[in-house]
């Protein structure tokens, strides 16, 4: 049950990440090298683009751009307004 938890925690930090880069970098993608991230982030933005609140693009070999989607920013407010 705290690999659940912790899974949907992780997934709402890089949700929110995704978030604040967008408004604060003019709503340009962000780019992360693949080969520095972990296996459980990768599911994590693997999900996050199912569900379709992220978008993302492969940049070569080692590069991943990530860029909320407006169901994305929705679904941070809303979780902002429920707190």
């Amino acid at each position: 049950m705290e690999a659940i938890k912790e899974r949907k925690k992780l997934r709402d930090t890089l949700l929110e990440g995704l978030y604040q880069h967008h408004f604060n970098h003019t709503g340009q993608p962000m780019t992360i090298t693949v080969t520095d991230t972990k296996v459980e982030e990768e599911l994590a933005y693997k999900y996050l683009e199912d569900k379709g609140l992220i978008h993302t693009e492969r940049q070569g070999r080692d590069n991943l751009c990530l860029e909320i989607t407006t169901a994305g920013i929705d679904h941070v407010e809303d979780s902002v307004e429920t707190k």
